[in-house]
């Protein structure tokens, strides 16, 4: 009786050791470019008398090489004030296996919105605040080196010119200078004039 008791316990006990003790699920993360990784078969056999013996392969070695990876986040809408700044905050993320540099345009596609801004400009945004402060750096056509997994603050300003009503539209985008055109993510910024009146 006092087994039968204890059997449930028992076996609560037993599914949570397992469960502790089992493997933890392997990182998905890719190895860094310039990874050198080895590999060797060995195999077992027994010969004519019986014996097992075993040999072993030479070792392969394969070197990773880069490959280019990036995400834009995010497309943005502002309220803008005409004759004043408004600013769009991005955040450019090397998801790639090494270290790359992008290169940053902005476009403001013609005829296709109610105007266009005024001293467009993009900045690294150092404290992430999503203004642009004293001392944050202007981009002009290439970031600097971003490691892989590493992060880039982005602010793009631009001028609401005088009489401005309705939609103007800008095209933020990064492409990869390793890999080139292709390896590229863009975001769209709008910001709609004049900003609503508060009752």
């Amino acid at each position: 009786m006092r087994v039968t008791r204890h059997f449930p316990l028992l076996v609560l006990a037993i599914v949570a050791w397992m469960l502790l003790a089992a493997p933890k699920p392997a990182s998905a993360q890719a190895p860094a470019a310039g990874t050198t990784i080895g590999n060797q078969a060995t195999a077992t056999y027994k010969d004519g008398s019986g014996a097992t013996r075993s040999v072993t392969s030479n070792v392969v070695t394969t070197v990773v090489q880069q490959v280019a990876s990036l995400t834009l986040t995010q497309d943005n809408t502002r309220y803008a004030t005409v004759g004043n700044i408004v600013y769009f905050p991005h955040l450019l993320t090397n998801t790639g296996n090494g270290a790359d540099t992008y290169t940053m345009t902005v476009t403001q596609p013609s005829g296709t919105d109610g105007y266009d801004l005024a001293n467009v400009k993009m900045y690294y945004d150092a404290n992430n605040n999503g203004v642009i402060d004293p001392g944050d750096t202007e981009i002009t056509t290439t970031t600097p080196s971003i490691a892989a997994g590493g992060t880039a603050s982005i602010i793009v300003q631009g001028t609401v010119p005088t009489g401005s009503t309705g939609n103007a539209v800008l095209t933020l985008k990064a492409e990869s200078v390793f890999g080139g055109a292709t390896v590229n993510a863009t975001n769209d910024d709008t910001a709609t004039a004049p900003r609503p009146v508060s009752p």
